[in-house]
Formats: structure tokens, C-alpha cells, sequence
């Protein structure tokens, strides 16, 4: 969980398309940067200051995408 009122999203609702935000833990983007979902044939990916950041790699024990967040509605 990001925090106490934010969890990181579950791997299978993340789709190409969607925007995230990045939370915490990337040395290749600061916190707060809005991110849109990309794919290609190695999975899915956002770009970053390094290229691609895949997000297989942000995969946790539980299925979430550490590091990101949905944009929450206002």
C-alpha cells in the first residue's frame, strides 16, 4: 500500500492507455509524474528519463504495481 488512503494498483487492472502517477522508489522519474501506459510485444511499459520502465519490474508478492498510482478523481 502506497499509504494509508492510496494502494498501488493490481497488475491485471492496469491497461495500455491508462494514466498513472508515480509515487515513490524510481531513480529514472521523480514522484508526482503523470505517466500514460504504453505496450509493446515485452509487456507493458511508461517512459522514463532511462527509455522504457516496464512495469513487470514494479510487480509485488501481492500482484501490485509498486511505485504507481491511479490519478484519483476530484
Amino acid at each position: 500500500m502506497a499509504d494509508g488512503r492510496t494502494k498501488y494498483p493490481k497488475m491485471f487492472a492496469i491497461r495500455a492507455g491508462d494514466i498513472l502517477v508515480t509515487y515513490a522508489g524510481f531513480t529514472c522519474i521523480p514522484a508526482g509524474v503523470l505517466v500514460r501506459i504504453e505496450c509493446d510485444a515485452a509487456g507493458l511499459y511508461f517512459r522514463c528519463a532511462d527509455g522504457n520502465h516496464y512495469l513487470e519490474s514494479q510487480r509485488d508478492a501481492n500482484d501490485e504495481c509498486l511505485g504507481l498510482c491511479h490519478v484519483p478523481l476530484v
